[in-house]
């Protein structure tokens, strides 16, 4: 049997490109409703292929509960690639109650279950899980156990030793609300190399929506920037950090709206490694590379050795090493 369509399949399926896939799966608005419709399709169609494994039992699932509509593709295509074959991918609703959860681990139908999210509010299926096989994809904000960190105070570190190694003498950071605490974690971080170097620098708000940044659409995270910028003094920093690159592209475009030149001004890292918001800038950003890809195969592997009886009861979290990619 055929194991879950990797982001390339469903491109190829649904007749638009691999970024727009991308798009989708992270809830970017800019697709036009044509291609998105198109990618749903086929993305539903695997979701009722594998709603009939569930109730002919051919297969044994893992199940996907999305805590936020938005899952990296890097680690989609990690954990289809490493599906044992054995296993199918179920996604399961946020609100899942515990009778049909229970009634699913006790017919052996599911085996373990992937959290993708910050936060989960039902403390009854937490409960549940807590003897059972699960982990979480990313940094959270629940007890420590089977969760993958992601290298995030690395990341803040590194960003604010590359530009302090690049002669810059005061440093701002974007500070976003988010969903996800990482972004948190990297901005304390990198003031706190910044102070430790002796080196001044200042975090600047950008919430004026009130609302995590991955419910905004793109021209509301710019109006947020337009507004902090005017409201702050971030563009007399000349080192910048920005904690995810979807930020960093939408503010690389409203200083070009400003005829504002990045290049010779400021030095600007961004937070990611994600080619497709990055490629068309310049000068193109350094990155951090947090490796997502990897994180989701360990994440998996982990998952596997507790569905097998390993470490079932261990604590675990999965270093991944944060990687600098240097910008023009």
């Amino acid at each position: 049997m055929k194991k879950s369509l990797t982001t390339t399949e469903i491109a190829r399926k649904a007749g638009v490109s691999q970024a727009t896939v991308s798009r989708v799966l992270n809830g970017n608005s800019n697709v036009s409703i044509q291609k998105r419709t198109r990618v749903v399709k086929v993305i539903e169609k695997l979701q009722n292929k594998a709603k009939k494994f569930e109730s002919t039992g051919e297969k044994r699932y893992i199940g996907i509960i999305m805590l936020y509509n938005s899952l990296d593709p890097q680690k989609y295509e990690s954990i289809t690639e490493a599906l044992p074959e054995k296993f199918e991918l179920l996604m399961l609703p946020r609100d899942i109650s515990i009778d049909r959860m229970k009634g699913m681990f006790d017919s052996g139908k599911l085996s373990g279950v992937i959290f993708n999210g910050p936060s989960c509010d039902n403390h009854d299926l937490l409960e549940y899980l807590a003897e059972r096989p699960h982990v979480w994809l990313n940094s959270h904000i629940e007890s420590p156990n089977n969760m993958i960190f992601e290298g995030n105070e690395d990341a803040g570190r590194l960003a604010a030793q590359y530009l302090i190694k690049n002669d810059c003498k005061k440093l701002g950071a974007i500070g976003l609300k988010s969903y996800n605490p990482c972004s948190e974690i990297r901005i304390k971080s990198f003031l706190y190399e910044a102070f430790s170097s002796g080196i001044k620098a200042d975090a600047f708000e950008c919430n004026g929506h009130n609302s995590a940044f991955e419910l905004l659409e793109d021209k509301e995270i710019e109006d947020d920037i337009a507004n902090m910028i005017d409201r702050s003094d971030i563009l007399h920093c000349d080192g910048i950090f920005c904690p995810d690159d979807r930020m960093t592209a939408l503010f690389y475009r409203v200083l070009q709206k400003r005829n504002t030149q990045v290049y010779g001004n400021y030095k600007i890292i961004s937070c990611n490694n994600d080619a497709e918001y990055l490629t068309g800038l310049f000068p193109r950003p350094a990155t951090i590379d947090l490796a997502p890809g990897l994180t989701a195969k360990l994440a998996l592997e982990h998952l596997i050795d507790q569905i097998n009886g390993k470490q079932a009861n261990d604590k675990i979290a999965i270093m991944v090493k944060a990687e600098l990619i240097p910008g023009e």
